[in-house]
């Protein structure tokens, strides 16, 4: 308003009026240098308001995208944690399997007697540590049959008692004798294998 007031002060004054007309020009001049229009104002004002409403919902927006960021975060190590969870199973589950083919009477055990087994490599490590088990457990294990090539197992006969309800394991050459062929072909079994000398 300080140039409205220059104005003022700079107007001719006529046999003691004021030149209405020539200070009206003047402040038309003047007022566009000076002074913004209501519609121009208005224009900005609603430009000003929009771009604080816009400012405001980008910092809330930017605070979303935080969360979003760190709940991102959260599902990437969840995911992580699970990846983790499912390998260590799936190595558990290989060593038991692993372990049911050794014939292992205690799974559970053995898999506690291995110890940490993310360590264990199955592919470099697994046969040793498999043997060990077998050594220092070894009423967790099967025996193993170490016969010798060429023996054979010993046959056992057995002999009832008289009075049994099962027929004799063997039969002397008089018993023989006096058998019909059904009894023969009943016996059969124990029969063959007889050796008698004549």
């Amino acid at each position: 308003m300080e140039w409205l007031k220059k104005l003022l002060e700079g107007a001719t004054i006529k046999d003691g009026k004021l030149d209405i007309d020539g200070l009206m020009k003047l402040i038309n001049t003047e007022f566009p240098k000076n002074a913004v229009p209501k519609e121009k104002y208005n224009e900005v004002s609603n430009d000003l308001k929009t771009a604080n409403k816009t400012l405001d919902d980008l910092k809330k927006n930017h605070k979303d995208i935080e969360e979003l960021q760190t709940e991102i975060e959260n599902y990437k190590n969840k995911a992580a944690e699970s990846e983790a969870a499912r390998a260590k199973e799936q190595k558990e589950f290989t060593i038991k399997s692993k372990l049911k083919d050794l014939g292992c009477t205690d799974v559970d055990y053995m898999l506690y007697k291995l110890g940490d087994i993310d360590k264990l490599d199955l592919e470099k490590d697994w046969e040793n540590k498999a043997k060990e088990l077998k050594e220092k457990n070894a009423t967790f294990f099967p025996v193993e049959d170490k016969k010798e090539p060429g023996k054979q197992d010993p046959k056992i006969i057995v002999n009832k008692l008289p009075g049994t309800d099962n027929p004799p394991q063997s039969f002397t050459m008089n018993q023989l004798r006096n058998m019909t062929a059904d009894e023969i072909n009943k016996n059969w079994d124990t029969i063959k294998d007889l050796k008698f000398d004549e």
